[in-house]
């Protein structure tokens, strides 16, 4: 239920929902097996003409295959309705059809998956006339559907029947996993007519499934020369040179794209691909959201958004998108792994363990699995276990720089800096611009202090290219230790503007600025660490601390007031409060808050000093109860010296108390002196200095 109500969410984000679309068979009921393909042409045509129609989205026939394989149990219309609610849709369209001489008789069946019902809609047509007679076809159906909207007619996709045929069983083939058949097709289709736009796209799809995306590359650069207008076929294009390489040039032309194409699904996937694959993972995700309020049910873009919050690192949104992804496709390991690895980096380690094990079961010796199963029982601390799953690794890949990597970084985590160096040097010899072999290389140094050495390796790796944000926020560290300050800001800045989730990165800055006496830049990153988790009560904490110190006593109280009432039990967080309002003379409110704290615990030397400090002040401000509160004082700020005689704060007020309220000259001067070796505020420390000077003499 969770899962499907972020879906809901994530298709009303931007605006109103598609009506969501998905074809079952269109099936051939007679007896000559060469009149099956107009079942593909009608299915194909249909999708083609209610495509085109405003708020209406069709699954694509391989995408629908894939989750017929993976969730459809049967065909009553229990098990049609069942496979709707698994995929959220709105509609199904099955159908069957026969010929009576030249002509195509069937009926379609509109499957209401809300309501679950469904309706009859017959349709016929001559043989030759099947483009007209899809055309009749999609208008009953828009009517039905949204009678309120008028059918667009588009124009027609090519030219010939005998064309747009192939290019339908090419479809077919390619939803059936018949890659090399799907392929001919699309070939074939092209040479009877080299201007069709829709197999233009198929191909290059087709070829990239292949692994070729050269090849792709240079079908896509023909499309956009037949079709320069065409927002899919230049995205398509963009995506492709980002493939390749060129990502700068990618983007570019995205960026040019975007007013144009901005509303078109298709080219919100590729720049969500392309953004991704450059790092600009905020940029992505805004893509990919957009792409699947358009085509909801397309597992891929789910996948692809997850892992943009995934490199953001935002945890939690990565796990959701990525279990939908998951349950779409239970059986794709990419999908499993990059769900594992959201579950481990939002700290469900040992949820990521299981669903890697059971992984690893179902299908052995899949090397991302392997890595990412390593890495988990690294940060357990599991290090044996560790060891045995990539020693297994390496006797299927003895040559995986990766492997290689992994297992230098378990012998760093445990310890043994002279092996995690040896296994890094070897990973490195083998893939010597490996962007993450350079990082943890850079890391092992860091970790044996030699920082320049480590600068020097995570710069090669931020060279290398497409460097992720660990690289930026581990060299970060490295200037910080170094005392390049500057250096410092501007890398922790590039891991937060690759990775705005990065709570960690933000952390760091915050103590940056701190150290760099700029509290308000330690404010702003403070409000934005709060505001990606109001329930971050530490970082609340830190934000009304620095208020205060800014003399903003007033904002900072309202935050802390905000901080108890909702950790009532927590009693740091208290006498934080109980600070600031002695701070600004409250002192009333401040010793009710804390003699609440010390009636539970009168053993913390803190608590005990503030609140003999304020007794004393009030004693000292001429009101008639001096006396009693005078003995308040000496009573709360002895317990205090007595825990702890160190304790700066209880020395100092102590020997206020005793010098005002018992006059015990020479007791106050002896605690006075001892203040002088103590890290009190300059004036706290000036004033028991003068003490000691003018008491001097004294015996």
């Amino acid at each position: 239920m969770k899962i499907l109500m972020l879906l809901v969410i994530l298709v009303a984000a931007l605006s109103a929902k598609n009506l969501s679309l998905g074809f079952l068979d269109i099936q051939y009921q007679g007896d000559d097996g060469g009149k099956a393909w107009i079942g593909s042409f009608l299915e194909e045509a249909l999708r083609y003409d209610l495509s085109a129609q405003e708020n209406v989205s069709v699954l694509p026939a391989c995408q629908m295959a894939i989750h017929r394989r993976n969730h459809k149990k049967g065909n009553k219309p229990s098990d049609i309705y069942l496979f709707g609610a698994v995929l959220d849709f709105d509609y199904f369209i099955s159908g069957d059809f026969n010929l009576s001489g030249k002509r195509v008789r069937g009926s379609l069946s509109l499957w209401n998956l809300r309501k679950q019902n469904r309706k009859e809609i017959p349709f016929s047509g001559p043989e030759d006339s099947l483009f007209d007679c899809a055309a009749r076809t999609a208008r009953e159906l828009i009517a039905l559907l949204v009678p309120e909207q008028s059918f667009v007619m588009p124009v027609l996709p090519c030219q010939r029947s005998e064309t747009f045929g192939v290019f339908a069983k090419a479809v077919r083939a390619d939803a059936e996993g018949q890659l090399p058949e799907a392929l001919y097709g699309a070939q074939r289709a092209l040479e009877l007519e080299p201007a069709f736009r829709l197999d233009q796209l198929l191909l290059i799809d087709l070829l990239v499934e292949a692994g070729d995306p050269s090849a792709a590359l240079s079908e896509s650069e023909k499309a956009v020369k037949l079709f320069p207008d065409d927002c899919l076929c230049r995205a398509k294009n963009a995506f492709l040179l980002s493939q390749v390489g060129r990502v700068d040039r990618a983007v570019k032309l995205v960026r040019e794209m975007k007013g144009e194409c901005g509303a078109n699904s298709d080219f919100n996937e590729a720049a969500g691909r392309i953004y991704l694959r450059s790092g600009f993972y905020p940029i992505a995700i805004s893509f990919f959201v957009k792409a699947i309020t358009k085509c909801p049910g397309v597992t891929g873009l789910y996948a692809g958004l997850g892992k943009a919050y995934l490199y953001s690192e935002n945890g939690a949104k990565a796990v959701d998108i990525l279990e939908l992804a998951v349950r779409f496709e239970p059986d794709n390991l990419d999908y499993l792994n990059l769900l594992a690895l959201a579950y481990r980096n939002n700290g469900n380690i040992s949820q990521a363990v299981k669903i890697l094990e059971e992984a690893s079961v179902r299908t052995s010796g899949n090397l991302p699995v392997l890595l990412t199963l390593a890495s988990c029982y690294t940060r357990l601390g599991w290090h044996k276990k560790a060891f045995q799953i990539l020693e297994q690794g390496l006797l299927w890949y003895p040559n995986s720089p990766d492997l290689l990597s992994s297992m230098g970084v378990v012998y760093m985590e445990s310890g043994d800096f002279p092996k995690a160096d040896d296994y890094l040097k070897r990973a490195l010899v083998l893939n010597p611009k490996g962007r993450s072999l350079l990082n943890n290389m850079g890391v092992l140094l860091m970790k044996k202090n030699d920082l320049k050495g480590a600068e020097a390796y995570l710069q090669k790796a931020i060279d290398a290219g497409e460097p992720e944000a660990d690289v930026f926020f581990n060299l970060g560290l490295v200037e910080q230790r170094l005392g390049n300050i500057a250096q410092a800001e501007k890398n922790l800045l590039l891991a937060l503007e690759t990775a705005p989730g990065n709570k960690e990165t933000r952390r760091r800055l915050i103590e940056l600025y701190q150290e760099k006496k700029e509290p308000d830049k330690a404010l702003s990153m403070l409000s934005e660490l709060i505001a990606l988790d109001p329930q971050d009560y530490p970082s609340k904490m830190a934000y009304a601390r620095l208020l205060t110190g800014l003399n903003r006593d007033e904002e900072g109280i309202s935050v802390l007031e905000d901080v108890v009432k909702n950790n009532p039990g927590n009693k740091e967080y208290l006498f934080s409060l109980a600070e600031a309002y002695a701070r600004i003379g409250w002192y009333d409110v401040a010793i009710l808050k804390l003699e609440k704290i010390i009636s539970e615990n009168n053993k913390n030397c803190d608590f005990l000093s503030l609140l003999g400090r304020l007794y004393y002040l009030k004693a000292t401000g001429g009101r008639k109860t001096a006396d009693e509160l005078c003995g308040k004082a000496l009573y709360t700020l002895k317990n205090a010296y007595q825990l702890d005689p160190a304790h700066p704060q209880a020395l100092f007020w102590y020997a206020k108390a005793l010098d005002h309220c018992k006059k015990d000259v020479e007791g106050a001067r002896a605690l006075f002196q001892r203040c002088l070796d103590k890290e009190l505020p300059p004036e706290l420390k000036k004033e028991a200095a003068e003490y000691v000077k003018r008491r001097s003499g004294i015996r």
